[in-house]
């Protein structure tokens, strides 16, 4: 059997066993006693009869799918770890289950959750597929889609909520290329900085003087910079209803120092921010950003630069870009000013350097370092190569 015992357990004149199986989000323990061969035996017939009990467990077939979905991301908004009391899921993760739901309620537009199939599921797959190879792009976000669809799916059936369907067939990732690393020319980043509001100005500088990601932006504190060094923890926030600040902390848990320059120092007093966020909205009394507005008010702040780009340049393309493309420049730029690779992602708090190399770095600077650093390697064995032909008679 696929499953072994977690535990031993001790009962006079047998030897026991705690065996677990786990079906959905629903697990089960049971103890089983005599050698071996008979603990297995008798966990086989108690497994078959807990797939037959959960497929044949009735469920409420008149829910829709907007009350699935509502409890659903109710369920992720309020699980909690067990041991440390905090939250299972983080903002940005919600937001990417909430953008899956969304997508595949578009396509399929389901009613009662009673109608929903497995054809419907794997015709969805098939569309956003066909859709990212028209587009000529990976299909990233067709797993991420599904891989968020596939795990709300099976909490519905666990919840009852759903009619069991097997999935098994569809959680198979597609192949991924590799990642077309974009990056930011300088003309693009004079022009951002040039024609954008002072919030988004610093944002921006953030972003590429210090590598941060959208999140961690809108989350520095002013109470965390030291404008006499520049030095900025990139660290969690502990929540503080007297001064408004939201319980925040960093992906992975990585805290990490980061610098900014005197520049963007300079930038941060001229907005006299309220606080006690950097960056506050425009409203009346000013609000922080969040998961939920921030990439809307950039969006708005790029739209604006490029109507000043159209009146005011001649002959200037229009930049298309996300905020995260600065923290991709930044990492990039990096290495094109002579940072070591692995110190370079260090600072922007990767995984490792792999991480780094393939959703950061453009690959014609990761390759022309490669290249400097072969030559000046060249150079130091030149020495003893020279040597080698005197080695023969």
């Amino acid at each position: 059997m696929p499953s072994k015992h977690i535990s031993s357990y001790k009962k006079p004149g047998r030897n026991g066993q705690r065996y677990r199986k786990q079906i959905g989000k629903r697990r089960y323990e049971k103890y089983f006693y005599g050698n071996k061969e008979q603990r297995e035996e008798q966990y086989k017939k108690w497994v078959e009869k807990l797939i037959r009990d959960n497929k044949d467990r009735p469920f409420d077939g008149s829910k829709t799918w907007n009350f699935f979905k509502e409890k659903f991301l109710t369920y992720l908004r309020t699980a909690k770890d067990k041991r440390s009391g905090l939250n299972l899921f983080r903002p940005r993760t919600i937001l990417e289950y909430g953008y899956a739901l969304e997508h595949f309620q578009t396509f399929i537009k389901p009613h009662y959750l009673n109608d929903l199939t497995y054809e419907d599921i794997a015709a969805f797959r098939r569309e956003t597929k066909a859709k990212a190879d028209n587009a000529s792009t990976d299909y990233y976000g067709v797993n991420k889609d599904m891989g968020c669809l596939i795990r709300a799916f099976e909490w519905g059936m666990t919840e009852g909520y759903i009619p069991v369907i097997s999935l098994d067939s569809l959680k198979k990732r597609l192949d991924v290329s590799k990642v077309v690393v974009s990056v930011l020319q300088p003309w693009q980043i004079e022009l951002i900085l040039k024609y954008s509001n002072p919030n988004m100005r610093v944002a921006a500088k953030m972003g590429y003087y210090a590598g941060l990601r959208p999140e961690e932006a809108y989350s520095v504190l002013l109470s965390k910079i030291d404008f006499n060094t520049g030095l900025v923890w990139i660290s969690a926030n502990a929540a503080d209803k007297e001064s408004g600040v939201a319980f925040w902390r960093v992906k992975r848990d990585k805290d990490r120092p980061v610098y900014f320059p005197p520049d963007l120092l300079a930038d941060i007093q001229a907005l006299k921010s309220a606080g006690p966020y950097v960056l506050m909205d425009n409203s009346k009394p000013p609000k922080p950003y969040n998961v939920n507005n921030f990439s809307k008010a950039w969006s708005q702040n790029l739209a604006h630069v490029n109507k000043m780009i159209i009146r005011n340049e001649v002959n200037t393309p229009k930049i298309t870009c996300t905020y995260k493309i600065f923290r991709k420049t930044h990492t990039t730029m990096m290495l094109k000013v002579g940072a070591p690779e692995k110190d370079a992602s260090l600072y922007v708090g990767h995984a490792d350097t792999q991480v780094t190399e393939e959703h950061y770095l453009d690959p014609k600077v990761l390759k022309a370092q490669q290249e400097t650093k072969q030559m000046e390697h060249l150079e130091k064995v030149k020495k003893y190569l020279s040597k080698l032909p005197g080695t023969l008679k």
